[in-house]
């Protein structure tokens, strides 16, 4: 076990495994994808000065924490990952209640989408929904040979994007 990962159990105990199947290595990969749609929208030259900033990184972070990572909860809580996964080496076994978890982070995320406008709020619900029906029996599109690209490639590829170009 890493350094990091003991003082990790050190500080949050058995919680840490909760958080570590959020895999908040993979957050600021994902931060820097969310935010090209903002830089679209407003420019790289205005982007810090704009007043949407602020919105943009609560944008950002309910997308990122919330959102992404309550999927990869919801998502080892049924893929029972104990193998080495994306952006988790030598995951925790999944807690009893990693699958509650994750949804609880993404409906929190959610309700804190109602500070943002009417669009991001929609692009947040549609990818919620997406992360279900990928994740979560019996529908489970992850387990269908091609559903599983086309629902990546709309939440992750398509609408992450969007959501932070979206105007109020």
């Amino acid at each position: 076990m890493s350094r990091a990962r003991q003082a990790g159990y050190r500080v949050l105990g058995p919680r840490l495994d909760y958080l570590l199947h959020t895999r908040p290595i993979e957050w600021p990969i994902v931060a820097a994808h969310t935010s090209v749609g903002y830089l679209l929208a407003v420019g790289l030259r205005s982007a810090v000065q704009s007043e949407r900033l602020g919105p943009a990184l609560l944008g950002t972070a309910l997308w990122v924490v919330c959102l992404n990572g309550g999927t990869l909860a919801l998502n080892s809580a049924y893929d029972r990952d104990e193998a080495d996964i994306a952006y988790l080496r030598q995951p925790p076994r999944p807690p009893s209640h990693l699958g509650g978890f994750g949804l609880a982070l993404m409906v929190a995320g959610l309700i804190g989408a109602t500070l943002l406008p009417l669009g991001y709020r929609a692009a947040y619900a549609g990818c919620l929904v997406l992360s279900l029906l990928y994740s979560v029996p019996p529908i489970r599109l992850k387990a269908v040979p091609g559903a599983d690209w086309i629902i990546n490639m709309w939440g992750f590829g398509t609408i992450t994007g969007l959501s932070q170009g979206i105007k109020g």
